[in-house]
């Protein structure tokens, strides 16, 4: 019993001594736990973002087709009329850009502030 009362003082004696060594620890934990604490939440807020954007891009759509790589041959009409032709498939949207220069009638192109200019098809 003594004992755990000797050892008892000695840690408080060693807490009173050394103030700012406890201190800077503490500090030193809080702020490792904030870093960690953060980085979490700013790969789900990101994960979520991400996750909306591809959500909303192929809501209400069932199937997408797309060339195999970029050397691969494009879809061409033959196949998109072969997909129109099966009776499951309803609807068929073409998703395609094209990079663009928008110009006025003095051939002068609009600046678009260091983006780029693309057209897509709309489909309502």
């Amino acid at each position: 019993m003594a004992r755990g009362n000797a050892m008892r003082r000695v840690s408080l004696r060693n807490i009173v001594a050394h103030k700012l060594r406890l201190g800077l620890t503490i500090l030193a934990v809080v702020l490792g736990t904030a870093f960690i604490a953060g980085s979490f939440m700013f790969t789900n807020s990101l994960k979520s973002t991400f996750d909306a954007a591809v959500d909303n891009q192929f809501r209400g759509v069932d199937a997408v087709v797309s060339q195999k790589d970029d050397n691969g041959a494009k879809l061409d009409d033959k196949l998109r009329q072969k997909l129109a032709d099966d009776k499951d498939v309803k609807n068929i949207n073409i998703a395609d850009s094209e990079t663009v220069v928008a110009a006025d009638e003095n051939s002068e192109a609009y600046q678009t502030q260091g983006g780029t200019a693309s057209v897509v098809p709309f489909y309502p």
